[in-house]
C-alpha cells in the first residue's frame, strides 16, 4: 500500500522559510535564488566554468544585500525625521539584546543598607513621591490664604479690567459630537489605567461609546461630582539618571484611567478658554 501510495501520491518537500526581513528587495531576492541555482549546478558538475558563475552570482547576491540594507536604512532615516515616536521602536533591537519584556526588580540603598524586597521599596518610593515637592521655592512657595494675594498687583489689574465680567468658572453640558472627537483623538501608545480599559478600545468603540459617555458625563457636570474611582492613578517609578540605587533618582509616572482622561479634557478645555483671556491677557 505504501509503494503504491509513494507512486500516485509522493510526498513532496518544500523548504519552510522565514519572514523576509525588512529590508529584502526584489533583486536581491533575485539574485539569492540565482545564486542557489549556480551553487546547486555546480556541486552536479564541478567545472571551472560552473565555478565561476557560481562566484558571479554569489557576488552580485551579496552586492544587492548591501544596496538594500543601504537604502532601507536610508529611507528610514528620512522617516524618522517626521516620525520621532518610532525611533526608539526602530533601533531598540540594535541598542540592547536583553529582554525587556520583564519588569526589572528595583532595589535601593536605604540607611546604608540595600532593599531588595519589592514591596519594601513600593513603601520607600511612595513615601518619597508623595513628599517629593516639599520645600521647592523655600518659603516664598508656602501655601497661602486667599487673603495674602488680593492686593498682589496682577489680581488688581484683573478686577479692575474685568468688574463687568463674571470669571466663575461655568462647566456646559458636552455635546456627544465633543465626546466622539475626544474619543477618536485618543493616543493608543499610552499605557492602561487601573480600569484595564485600553485607549485603543475605546477608540476602536468610540461611535457606540460616544452617546452613554454623554450622559454620564453631563450628569457628573450637572451634579458637580467628579467620580472617586476616576481620580484612582497607578504610580511608575522610572528611573532618570546617575546611580540606581538612590531613590532620588526616581520619578513617578501616574497612568489615569481612560474615561478619566476624557472627561479632564472636555472640562479643561472650557475651563482654559474662560480663563485664558481674562488671567493672561492682564496678568503681570
Amino acid at each position: 500500500m505504501k509503494d503504491i501510495l509513494d507512486e500516485l501520491a509522493p510526498v513532496k518537500s518544500m523548504r519552510v522559510r522565514d519572514k523576509d526581513v525588512p529590508y529584502m528587495t526584489s533583486k536581491w531576492k533575485s539574485a539569492i535564488r540565482a545564486k542557489r541555482k549556480a551553487t546547486s549546478k555546480y556541486l552536479k558538475n564541478k567545472t571551472q566554468e560552473n565555478w565561476e558563475r557560481r562566484r558571479k552570482a554569489r557576488n552580485e547576491a551579496t552586492k544587492q544585500r548591501r544596496i538594500a540594507i543601504k537604502d532601507y536604512w536610508r529611507k528610514k532615516a528620512e522617516d524618522l525625521k517626521t516620525k520621532p515616536r518610532d525611533f526608539f521602536k526602530t533601533f531598540k533591537p540594535f541598542l540592547s539584546a536583553k529582554d525587556c519584556s520583564k519588569t526589572a526588580e528595583i532595589q535601593l540603598r536605604v540607611h546604608g543598607t540595600v532593599v531588595k524586597d519589592q514591596k519594601q521599596v513600593a513603601e520607600v518610593l511612595v513615601d518619597y513621591f508623595a513628599k517629593i515637592a516639599d520645600g521647592i521655592g523655600g518659603n516664598s512657595a508656602q501655601l497661602k490664604s486667599m487673603d495674602d494675594f488680593k492686593d498682589h498687583p496682577s489680581i488688581q489689574r484683573i478686577k479692575q479690567e474685568s468688574e463687568n465680567l463674571s470669571l466663575t468658572p461655568n462647566v456646559k453640558p458636552v455635546t456627544q459630537g465633543q465626546v466622539l472627537a475626544a474619543l477618536e483623538s485618543l493616543n493608543t501608545n499610552k499605557a492602561t489605567g487601573c480600569d484595564d480599559i485600553p485607549a485603543k478600545v475605546m477608540k476602536i468603540g468610540a461611535k457606540e461609546l460616544s452617546q452613554p459617555l454623554t450622559d454620564l458625563f453631563n450628569s457628573c457636570i450637572h451634579n458637580s461630582v467628579w467620580p472617586s474611582d476616576w481620580k484612582h492613578g497607578d504610580w511608575t517609578p522610572v528611573y532618570k539618571k546617575d546611580d540606581k540605587y538612590f531613590k532620588e533618582n526616581y520619578r513617578p509616572i501616574t497612568v489615569l484611567p481612560c474615561v478619566d482622561k476624557v472627561f479632564e479634557q472636555l472640562v479643561g478645555t472650557q475651563l482654559t478658554a474662560g480663563f485664558d483671556s481674562h488671567m493672561y491677557e492682564y496678568s503681570s
